[in-house]
């Protein structure tokens, strides 16, 4: 049950780096090139 958590907790903090992250990794490479 724990491990479940965790894994669901790991997916979900996918889930949100994609809407977190590769955005802001988008505006850093434009600000650059």
């Amino acid at each position: 049950m724990h491990e479940c958590l965790r894994v669901n907790q790991y997916f979900y903090t996918l889930f949100l780096n994609q809407f977190i992250v590769l955005p802001f990794l988008f505006g850093v490479i434009e600000s650059v090139g």
